[in-house]
């Protein structure tokens, strides 16, 4: 049982942003403090290009713009007290360099189905 599935599951949302200041991109580099005790995981993202609400399942395609590669890190430490408190996760997941994000793909047919994708990810040539 991993350290998040400890926690009973909460029945309203879970709030948390990443800012712009989080966002570093292709030629950026993550700064991490050290002695933090910091995760991360691979994410795929779906960019959303216009205004929009209640979209029929079959009209997706017409409000994705484009997707993207994801790296979400995450501060233990403060997400810890986060749910200890049922507290907003901004601190963990919204401090600075803790959003990557690759390049936008705006071929929305190039992905056929979103449930069936496999990531990975490498750091210094090894897969995390």
């Amino acid at each position: 049982m991993s350290k998040e599935e400890q926690y009973e599951k909460r029945t309203d949302p879970i709030w948390f942003d990443k800012p712009y200041s989080s966002i570093i991109t292709d030629k950026g580099q993550c700064k991490v403090k050290q002695g933090a005790n910091i995760h991360h995981e691979v994410e795929f993202g779906i960019l959303i290009g216009q205004t929009c609400k209640n979209v029929a399942l079959d009209d997706w395609k017409k409000v994705v713009k484009g997707y993207f590669v994801g790296l979400d890190f995450t501060d233990r430490i403060y997400q810890g007290r986060a749910k200890d408190s049922a507290g907003p996760w901004s601190l963990s997941k919204g401090q600075d360099f803790f959003c990557g994000l690759s390049d936008f793909y705006t071929d929305v047919n190039a992905v056929q189905d979103v449930q069936d994708l496999q990531l990975r990810l490498e750091v210094n040539g090894k897969e995390r």
